[in-house]
């Protein structure tokens, strides 16, 4: 049978984890209250502080920092304030995907936080012959038993979190059903459901929506110019395009949170069902869409009459926090 860690393990941990890391401050400033008084820090305060984007004095490769979180081996150039807020927050994000999937603790994979681009596309080429295309802020790669990269600044409008757990969340898939198992609209549809879950040292919050990702599919649905369900699900990972990306999410996210709560069981289990598929080699969409009980025809419909309601305003669409579910539906256990 396998371990399947509570929420309140997972969030212990990390929490302890964010209070270790403070320790670890000592002498941080205080903020100063009117009056001239310190206020001290508290240690979620402290734990956000190491995280900070700056720009990092120059540090060889072979000097770089190492830390060993619960989950992974965090290598960066930029400081070891850097490589444990990466480790507590990676930490926190898979034992999240454990709980919701119902797996083990996969075993430790590699997280590499470079100080700049052309650092991430050096040790691409160099390392596992990797070719980036050019304004590639993170990927992850099946070298070395799994390798997350990233840059430590805000490139392209994303911050580096969110880069983490999209390219942690190919990691988990990687790790728990093996990299060819899901299509490459099921695999991406997830990694942009969690690059928007935010981290308060504590718990994950998920099921957010990405504004700019909802607001202009909405427009393109709105003139019939969006990725239909039919094209998504046979297009491939060559042809996938910033349009596909939005409409995978937007999938994802109608089979985690819209209907009620009779509905979102129906979308689990036969999502569960379709990964079943996928493991002996049979991932067309279509099929998942006849185990929901629709036809084509009608999965389109709902799905557009959904996500047209959305408020791309609102960090949860519009939606109620609690009134759905706080991450997809779980397509069954690991391996």
């Amino acid at each position: 049978m396998k371990r399947r860690p509570t929420s309140r393990t997972c969030a212990a941990l990390a929490f302890c984890l964010a209070l270790t890391a403070a320790a670890r401050a000592g002498g941080a400033t205080a903020a100063e209250k009117p009056g001239g008084e310190a206020k001290p820090k508290s240690p979620y305060e402290l734990f956000l502080e190491k995280g900070q984007v700056k720009d990092f004095p120059a540090r060889p490769w072979d000097q770089a920092f190492v830390r060993d979180s619960e989950c992974y081996r965090v290598t960066t150039n930029t400081s070891m304030d850097v490589a444990e807020y990466v480790g507590v927050l990676m930490d926190a994000i898979h034992l999240h995907y454990c709980q919701l999937f119902g797996v083990d603790r996969t075993r430790r994979a590699a997280i590499n936080v470079f100080r700049t681009p052309e650092e991430m596309t050096g040790w691409a080429t160099k390392t596992c012959r990797l070719s980036l295309k050019g304004g590639t802020i993170g990927f992850f790669t099946t070298w070395g038993g799994g390798t997350i990269c990233v840059v430590w600044k805000k490139l392209s409008g994303q911050n580096p979190e969110t880069v983490l757990m999209h390219e942690g969340t190919h990691q988990f898939v990687q790790a728990v059903w093996g990299t060819q198992t899901l299509p490459i609209w099921l695999n991406e549809g997830f990694a942009v459901y969690f690059e928007n879950s935010r981290f308060d040292g504590r718990n994950l919050d998920v099921a957010r929506v990405p504004p700019e990702r909802l607001a202009r599919l909405q427009g393109q649905m709105k003139t019939g110019k969006h990725v239909a369900l039919e094209k998504l699900f046979t297009t491939e990972q060559k042809d996938f395009s910033v349009d596909h990306y939005g409409a995978a999410w937007a999938f994802v996210f109608w089979l985690a949170q819209s209907g009620d709560a009779s509905r979102r069981s129906v979308h689990q289990q036969a999502l569960g069902t379709f990964v079943g598929e996928c493991r002996r080699g049979r991932k067309d969409g279509r099929q998942l869409v006849g185990c929901l009980g629709l036809t084509m025809e009608q999965a389109e419909k709902q799905w557009q009459e959904w996500v047209l309601k959305l408020d791309p305003k609102d960090p949860y669409g519009g939606l109620r926090k609690d009134a759905g579910q706080t991450a997809p539906p779980a397509p069954g256990g690991g391996k």
